[in-house]
């Protein structure tokens, strides 16, 4: 069966000028634009907590580990976070409010989601995201944040898998209903990997930490069961991996 794990760490728990010396070039660069202290909290938990899960599954020190971020249309430095490094796993970022998650897997390319389960309403014009059939499945759930959550996250951690980002026909990339097991079902026909996706696909749902919500994908093959998803505690596996 394919396998992920997931880390969640919450704003302020470990202390971050330690892993400040982690970040490379590029990276110190983007933190360093940030405007706000709560978003460079979050890049920094980000980009460190995937090294501490790297250099935990390769046993290195984090400090050690490189990691990438390639556009896949653009090139640009806003893809998907990986590591160059032979056996590290795929990772996945996400973050919400207080609460920042990293994803990882070694059964394939994986995607992560989290959202606040109170803290978002519904989009006013759901047909921007969604295809009449989700549509109708939030409607039949009693519609509200919980069932468009629910949706949202499960789309979001799929297009993050394959690496796409919000860049493609949102409403093409169908889903089963809020109230069925996660399962995708379609994608948008004019993209690579229509004929690939939705039989390689594995979801599951969260329930997070603080209240949140969430969604993993992986890619694992056609052959592939059902994901099994464990979830952990960040701050412990940074706190170990900052030296004393």
């Amino acid at each position: 069966m394919p396998k992920a794990d997931v880390w969640w760490i919450e704003l302020g728990s470990v202390p971050l000028e330690p892993m400040l010396a982690w970040l490379n070039d590029e990276e110190r660069d983007r933190w360093s634009r940030y405007l706000k202290d709560d978003d460079k909290q979050r890049f920094l938990l980000g980009a460190s907590l995937s090294r501490a899960i790297v250099a935990r599954e390769l046993g290195i020190a984090a400090a050690d580990v490189p990691l990438e971020r390639h556009c896949s249309r653009c090139e640009g430095p806003h893809g998907p976070v990986t590591s160059p490094l032979p056996g590290a796993p795929k990772l996945s970022v996400t973050h919400a409010g207080e609460l920042v998650g990293v994803a990882a897997s070694l059964d394939g390319l994986v995607g992560l989601d989290v959202e606040p389960s109170s803290g978002r309403a519904p989009l006013k014009d759901l047909s921007v995201v969604f295809g009449p059939d989700e549509i109708a499945g939030i409607t039949r759930a009693g519609g509200g944040s919980e069932p468009f959550l629910r949706m949202w996250t499960r789309k979001e951690a799929v297009v993050k898998a394959v690496g796409v980002g919000f860049m493609v026909s949102l409403p093409d990339v169908l889903l089963t209903g809020p109230a069925s097991p996660p399962r995708l079902l379609g994608w948008p026909k004019e993209e690579p990997g229509a004929n690939r996706y939705p039989a390689e696909m594995r979801m599951v749902d969260l329930q997070a930490p603080r209240d949140h919500v969430g969604a993993v994908a992986v890619v694992a093959g056609r052959a592939a069961g059902e994901l099994v998803v464990g979830q952990h505690n960040g701050a412990e596996l940074l706190t170990a991996a900052i030296p004393a």
